[in-house]
């Protein structure tokens, strides 16, 4: 990882006013035959194949750090920001970021749509059991960040 983006990520850590530890989440709507340019592949971008990840909300920023199992040890992969704002996605340290399209509770879980710019497709995030609690943190962490911009305007 880069200095640049240790930075960022590390900004963006140190804003942190929700988290949850291992949570059951799964990908819907993901192929990675609609991949826009299939001869680009990074080895290092998740695969949007995991089940288990730690959640984090900052200001307008929703993080999934997913953990894979591989022979007996779980293993952290690279942050997944999903962000609204648009000038977060023109940061090129910050390297998997993807800009969120809606948001969905149904029953317990919450369907968070985003969308991945090398993907021809929406990709949905189904944060399983504690959409309700996800979704109230995500909207105050939003909020908090859009009374700051207008006091600042």
């Amino acid at each position: 990882m880069r200095d640049e983006q240790k930075k960022s990520l590390e900004a963006i850590y140190e804003s942190i006013t929700w988290q949850k530890f291992d949570v059951k989440i799964w990908f819907k709507g993901y192929d990675m035959l609609k991949r826009k340019n299939s001869f680009s592949i990074d080895p290092f971008k998740m695969l949007y194949s995991y089940n288990l990840a730690d959640l984090y909300v900052s200001g307008d920023k929703f993080i999934v750090v997913g953990k894979e199992k591989l022979f007996g040890r779980t293993r952290t992969l690279s942050p997944l920001i999903i962000c609204s704002n648009l000038s977060d996605l023109r940061d090129k340290s910050l390297k998997y970021t993807t800009r969120i399209v809606s948001t969905e509770l149904i029953g317990k879980d919450l369907e968070v749509q985003f969308e991945d710019f090398e993907y021809s497709n929406i990709i949905k995030l189904v944060v399983k059991n504690i959409g309700q609690e996800l979704n109230e943190n995500m909207k105050a962490s939003a909020n908090r960040v859009d009374g700051l911009t207008a006091c600042k305007r």
